[in-house]
């Protein structure tokens, strides 16, 4: 009897657990849609001074260093192997994504 109550609590924590995985799943693509940077990767800097940045709203944001703080519009495009190709200047990039210990991020350089 005791251990069909736990199973029964049991059962419906994961069943709580994976609807709110799939409401995150679906307010993540939202965020995406909308340009908020989700922090799952560091900001990617090219040797050229163009670089990536976060507005205060959360979105992500371009520009030149040494110039006006102030989107371009203009982004890195993610190529396979986890590789950047810089809008302007076209070098690739090594991106840096990340992983989670605990509830530490950690840098995971792509490709080492």
């Amino acid at each position: 009897m005791k251990q069909m109550k736990k199973k029964k609590k049991y059962d419906s924590f994961i069943k709580d657990i994976l609807h709110l995985a799939t409401s995150l799943k679906v307010l993540e693509a939202k965020a995406r849609k909308m340009g908020i940077f989700l922090c799952e990767r560091e900001l990617v800097e090219c040797k050229c001074g163009f670089v990536e940045d976060v507005a205060s709203d959360g979105r992500l944001i371009t520009y030149k260093k040494g110039d006006k703080i102030e989107d371009t519009g203009l982004r890195f495009r993610k190529t396979a192997g986890k590789y950047y190709v810089c809008p302007v200047c076209k070098s690739r990039i090594m991106g840096t994504a990340y992983f989670t210990i605990g509830n530490r991020k950690k840098p995971w350089r792509a490709g080492i």
